[in-house]
């Protein structure tokens, strides 16, 4: 992802500058899509709408899973995402359709933070604010839904309709797709790219340490929960066949 001059570049979930695009990497045409189910699940904002048009940018309102119903096949020379895959509904469908569109030799190239299985902010924002916590309740988003209502109880929170929005927030929310480190360790390695590099970003090894008893309450409630310290991951993967 080097050298993007004369490329034609496709961003997941997000958008680039014109002037870092056109002026500074020299890209012949830049593509990207925005989610109409994340705009409007966040604030109904359109990142794109910010930078203004270019004669060689375009803009598609379009689920990454559908991007291949959008753009020619062997098309794109490489694919590139940030902050984004923590979001996406359906992690394997969109690889699916991001294969479909590269290039033999192109490049995806994805750098992504917080997953939802960070035992702090991994939460997204899920968890709202309320009055009988002083502070975010950490890890309360991987308990399980019986052992999150009883948390609520135990604080202080007894109407049920309250807790059913409060919980409502925490499972059903859009904006996280509550993918788990584990559940990325399988779905990047085996979308139909070859892993030329798949790094963790900036593991916290010791959140166990800094946050004992939140630990041991996702433990005690949720075995599936594995690995609570990792952020997210670094991939770089190619398309060869």
């Amino acid at each position: 992802m080097n050298d993007m001059r004369g490329k034609k570049i496709l961003e997941i979930g997000g958008s680039l500058l014109n002037a870092m695009l056109f002026d500074l990497f020299e890209v012949a045409e830049y593509i990207n899509n925005e989610s109409p189910d994340y705009i409007q699940a966040e604030s109904g904002d359109s990142y794109s709408s910010r930078h203004g048009e270019h004669p060689y940018r375009t803009t598609v309102m379009v689920n990454a899973e559908e991007i291949h119903n959008i753009f020619d096949h062997n098309s794109i020379d490489a694919v590139f995402s940030v902050a984004c895959f923590e979001h996406i509904y359906d992690l394997d469908l969109a690889l699916q359709s991001c294969y479909k569109v590269t290039k033999k030799g192109g490049v995806l190239y994805s750098f992504f933070a917080p997953i939802y299985s960070y035992l702090t902010d991994g939460h997204h924002g899920v968890i709202p604010q309320h009055p009988r916590f002083s502070e975010t309740p950490w890890g309360l988003h991987l308990l399980t839904p019986q052992d999150q209502r009883k948390s609520l109880q135990h604080n202080g929170i007894q109407n049920p309709k309250e807790i059913q929005e409060f919980l409502g927030s925490v499972n059903f929310d859009r904006v996280p797709n509550r993918l788990k480190f584990e559940d990325y360790s399988r779905i990047l390695p085996e979308s139909p790219y070859y892993v030329v590099k798949l790094d963790e970003v900036a593991p916290n090894h010791n959140i166990s340490k800094r946050f004992p008893s939140e630990t041991r309450r996702v433990r005690n409630s949720n075995p599936d929960i594995k690995n609570l310290h990792s952020q997210g991951f670094r991939v770089v993967l190619q398309k060869l066949e």
